[in-house]
């Protein structure tokens, strides 16, 4: 929301390993300097056959809050699963700390436990739909729904909508060889417009 307190960045890394799965790190910090939250995550996923596959990650938390809080080291987990329901539909749920580890023991705080359900269905080349639940066990459900149109090599044009709280966003793709350059915004009624990009690069390609 172009606020330097909640600023987010992150990063990934994924190695496919031949009759083995994928093996994964990524690193995540949300925060500033009196008050910040760092989680550096270690994931596994794997094909069953054609239509079924599975996830998981175990991630390391730091907690930084302040000097009259300190800091807090902890660790949490996280489950996925997806399923290739037909060519062009796939179903997918994902769970993160569903063990609702403390962040301390006086007050009995958690961190979240999360809950998403979702679906992404490809009508032809260039157009897809998704559509996904997130639960929260301490807040109301929220829906997302999103639509990605390819517009012509290599633009692809992305806008989607979050109900909880109500909230529009936009975005654009640019697939360029080996690179995927990923800019989009979102648009709060009270902080404004929260800017993200992202970049990714493949070592190789996909045969």
């Amino acid at each position: 929301f172009l606020t330097p307190e909640l600023g987010a960045q992150g990063a990934a890394f994924a190695l496919p390993v031949k009759q083995m799965g994928t093996f994964g790190v990524n690193l995540y910090r949300f925060g500033y300097s009196n008050y910040n939250e760092n989680k550096m995550g270690f994931a596994y996923s794997r094909k069953f056959g054609e239509i079924f596959s599975a996830g998981l990650q175990l991630n390391l938390h730091f907690f930084q809050m302040g000097e009259d809080f300190g800091s807090l080291f902890t660790a949490s987990g996280e489950l996925s699963f997806l399923v290739k329901a037909t060519e062009d539909w796939t179903i997918a749920a994902h769970v993160f700390n569903p063990t609702r580890t403390p962040l301390n023991s006086f007050d009995r705080e958690k961190i979240a436990t999360i809950f998403r359900i979702g679906t992404a269905y490809n009508f032809d080349d260039k157009l897809v739909a998704t559509a996904e639940m997130e639960k929260d066990l301490l807040r109301d459900p929220t829906v997302r729904i999103g639509l990605e149109y390819h517009l012509a090599d290599p633009v692809y044009l992305r806008g989607g909508l979050n109900t909880n709280p109500v909230s529009p966003s936009f975005g654009l793709g640019l697939k360029l060889k080996q690179f995927d350059l990923d800019v989009a915004s979102a648009w709060h009624q009270t902080l404004g417009f929260s800017p993200q990009v992202g970049l990714s690069y493949k070592f190789r390609k996909k045969k």
